[in-house]
């Protein structure tokens, strides 16, 4: 097996190709970006000029995008032209390009859309995405789905929640390790909405795992989500990180933003059913290791860190939180 990894230079790219590299299992990195010499550069959306590149290659997985979870609506137009196009491009070369199964990671985060009372969400809830990023996820499964479905070749969409990791303290996404960094830092981090929010967060290197065992796919259409089953609220994740790192977190409220759900916990018994996957950090360790990465004197959590014993619970914390932007 021999696969092409698109979008290999991103958070989570990196930590796939690092996987992939201490499987050794054969592959090559592709990226728009190629800062550090070490991805060969490549439009995603003009398949011509990459497809000698795909000889021998029998498995792709697909990270590429050009936008993000949490912007303004009104970019639906854009998403399409920007993201779904180039993806019904590459799916109209991948069976000439000799390519058996793809892997593409959608987002379980956002396809569902808005279903607090349907929790965890399994992989036949009803999907209604409220925001453009979530639609075009949605839109490119689809395109995948008709256009290699035809063409003989598998598909495995990958829908996860919320994967953490120590690069997103440089990225626009990922709250619990920017919340980390502002522990560490000392810096103001903004919270959207009264704090209330829960998502289910759970570590990049399991997702990277999901990936790996996603590689031996057939010519079937299959979708996973991939999560942790635990939801953690906003003010829960401060709390957390304030109490195995020992610092207060400056924090500043914004009114609400209305693409954000308010509830997002996946199940992800399928992937645990067929593949034999599941998390193996909670948010205790996740948070743990963070602060180890950014320097944080922090103090090591207990033995309920590690999954399977008792998680962090669900809901708003049990601690105050401020409601004023200056300090704690």
């Amino acid at each position: 097996m021999k696969v092409a990894l698109f979008g290999a230079s991103g958070f989570i790219g990196r930590v796939i190709g690092d996987r992939l590299r201490a499987e050794a299992i054969e592959h090559v990195g592709l990226s728009h970006r190629n800062r550090s010499g070490c991805f060969v550069p490549i439009d995603f959306g003009h398949p011509d000029g990459y497809a000698h590149l795909l000889r021998g290659v029998t498995t792709a997985v697909l990270l590429v995008a050009q936008s993000r979870p949490g912007l303004p609506g009104g970019r639906t137009e854009a998403e399409i032209r920007n993201d779904v196009r180039p993806y019904a491009a590459f799916a109209g070369i991948a069976a000439a390009a000799g390519l058996r199964h793809v892997v593409y990671l959608s987002s379980g985060g956002t396809v569902y859309g808005s279903q607090p009372d349907r929790t965890p969400i399994t992989e036949d809830h009803p999907t209604n995405p409220i925001d453009a990023y979530g639609a075009r996820k949605l839109m490119t499964e689809s395109v995948l789905r008709s256009s290699l479905g035809a063409a003989g070749v598998g598909l495995t969409v990958l829908r996860p929640s919320n994967p953490v990791g120590a690069a997103q303290r440089f990225e626009p996404v990922g709250f619990v390790a920017r919340a980390v960094h502002a522990s560490v830092a000392g810096a103001t981090i903004d919270v959207w909405g009264d704090g209330s929010t829960v998502r289910d967060h759970f570590d990049v290197a399991d997702l990277a795992d999901a990936v790996i065992r996603s590689l031996g796919g057939d010519t079937s259409h299959r979708v996973y989500n991939v999560g942790s089953g635990v939801g953690t609220g906003i003010d829960e994740v401060l709390a957390l990180v304030h109490d195995l790192g020992g610092r207060p977190i400056r924090r500043r409220y914004l009114p609400a933003r209305p693409f954000d759900v308010p509830v997002n916990v996946l199940s992800s018994d399928r992937i645990a059913r067929d593949l034999g996957w599941t998390v193996r950090k909670d948010m205790r360790r996740i948070v743990s290791d963070l602060l180890e990465a950014f320097g944080g004197t922090g103090r090591s959590p207990d033995a309920a860190g590690y999954a399977g014993l008792p998680p962090v619970r669900s809901g708003r914390s049990a601690e105050p939180a401020p409601r004023h932007p200056s300090r704690e």
